[in-house]
């Protein structure tokens, strides 16, 4: 089955999403420097871009921020098997600017795992695994998950200084093409640099390969074992 990218749709709320979440950083953040003890800080960079450069930077086809993905032990609540959750139950609480985006991050993230996961991947960046999983969680434990979880937000590899490095140069650049080639590129590090993660739909992958795989893969185990 041939690869199939996201729509104009998807991009579009992508973009959304990035504008939504810098302007979050730059109500915060618009009086903070660049620099915390001389460290770069990312978060501080992005608070820090008037709104016509935020804007070039929201035309990512990526989110530019990241949910945890990788960090297994903050989805526990939302992925493991308990029993249907009440939207209303629990103890509710005043729906916060950050908990909004949150959620309507995860919503339109569980639509598109559903229609094309790895469409979610790539604008994501997460693991296959974890939108397969998102995909199979219920709508109503996503959004009751979104307004529980503390602290969801952050900058996409915000360790990763050539990265925002370049993003911040010429990843807003008024050219348009410099801009494009250079979203790009940060586009190939978030999909190649991204640590490993293990997937746990691959017993199952595993049963479909040939015969000659299997057996190169057996061989390869017994002399491990040795």
């Amino acid at each position: 089955m041939d690869f199939q990218g996201p729509e104009a749709a998807d991009l579009a709320n992508v973009h959304s999403l990035n504008q939504a979440y810098l302007d979050e950083l730059r109500r915060h953040d618009a009086n903070a420097s660049g620099t915390v003890s001389g460290i770069f800080n990312v978060a501080a960079e992005l608070g820090s871009l008037n709104r016509a450069k935020a804007a070039l930077l929201a035309q990512c086809p990526f989110l530019v921020f990241a949910l945890p993905e990788a960090a297994d032990s903050r989805w526990t609540r939302l992925f493991s098997d308990d029993e249907q959750a009440d939207l209303f139950g629990g103890h509710a609480r005043p729906p916060e600017s950050g908990a909004r985006l949150v959620a309507a991050t995860l919503g339109f993230l569980w639509e598109l795992t559903r229609r094309n996961p790895y469409a979610a991947r790539l604008v994501s960046g997460a693991s296959l695994d974890w939108c397969e999983r998102l995909a199979d969680s219920s709508p109503v434990r996503v959004f009751r998950f979104a307004g529980g979880e503390p602290n969801l937000l952050a900058p996409r590899l915000a360790l990763r200084t050539e990265f925002w490095t370049k993003l911040l140069g010429a990843g807003i650049s008024e050219d348009r093409e410099i801009r494009r080639a250079a979203q790009l590129c940060a586009l190939q590090t978030v999909l190649t640099r991204q640590p490993a993660v293990h997937y746990h739909r691959l017993p199952a992958a595993a049963c479909l390969m040939p015969a000659p795989a299997m057996r190169v893969a057996d061989r390869s185990k017994g002399r491990a074992d040795d």
